[in-house]
């Protein structure tokens, strides 16, 4: 797992999609270049895919890498992000790992990789890492949410659902089990990623080498790609109602550690 290189996907232009907080391109471009730099200067990170799907110059980002030279980068460029808007993120999502599933090199490489979401870091990536690595064997390291509150509430929200920000998987268990499903997602339908690897983790974690839950909480921070839906529903992780969430998030993982919130 050491060898795993760092997926970062990405999708500067949105190209009019819906549903997401933040459309200027040049706002985007800003945001994946912070994180991007984050990660470049992270001692835990040895290897980067910058994967990007609407066919943005990456110009920028290459003189960025250029001045790291310790570190091992490799971009990768198509053009993804013309299918019909109403299906949204997931869709494309799906669409990205498949290309880099074919495609990249250090992935075909290692095997496996670390998937993180392009436009916020995640301030605690070491810990993270270090967490999936002791935690080995596994071909699928994932954190899922699965509770009922929000259905005994009548809230509306989703209580059922991994987190796809992050996540780490091999090649192998990637193309057996979510390659080519890009068909079945549709954000206007509330088909979203985070439920088809939500129930794959659920259905097989008893034949396959799953890790359906973090100890670690993740530090999320920045803007979300999504819009804030609710009070609690925020896109800022780096606000005080977000760090309140993750605050009792954590006390759930360590207090009870059964309660999947």
């Amino acid at each position: 797992m050491n060898d795993y290189p760092l997926v970062m996907t990405a999708a500067v232009d949105p190209k009019g999609m819906d549903g997401i907080s933040v459309t200027n391109v040049a706002e985007r471009a800003g945001q994946y270049l912070g994180t991007f730099q984050f990660y470049l200067e992270n001692p835990a990170i040895d290897r980067i895919v910058f994967v990007e799907n609407s066919g943005y110059d990456l110009a920028e980002f290459k003189k960025l890498a250029s001045e790291h030279p310790e570190k091992q980068i490799e971009f990768i460029s198509c053009d993804l992000n013309d299918y019909p808007r109403h299906l949204g993120k997931s869709y494309g999502e799906l669409k990205i790992l498949d290309y880099v599933s074919d495609h990249s090199e250090f992935v075909i490489q290692a095997g496996g990789y670390a998937k993180v979401t392009g436009r916020f870091p995640i301030l605690n990536i070491g810990e993270l890492l270090r967490e999936a690595e002791n935690r080995q064997p596994w071909d699928f390291f994932c954190d899922n949410k699965d509770h009922k509150i929000y259905d005994w509430l009548h809230l509306g929200w989703n209580g059922h659902a991994c987190d796809t920000r992050f996540f780490l998987v091999t090649v192998d268990f990637y193309k057996k089990y979510f390659y080519g499903r890009a068909g079945e997602l549709d954000d206007s339908q509330e088909r979203l990623i985070e439920g088809m690897f939500f129930q794959v983790a659920k259905d097989y974690c008893k034949t396959e080498k799953i890790v359906r839950r973090f100890r670690t909480e993740p530090e999320y921070s920045g803007k979300a790609g999504h819009v804030q839906i609710s009070i609690i529903g925020v896109n800022n992780y780096s606000g005080r109602v977000a760090k309140t969430k993750r605050f009792i998030r954590r006390m759930c993982r360590k207090l009870i550690p059964w309660f999947w919130f």
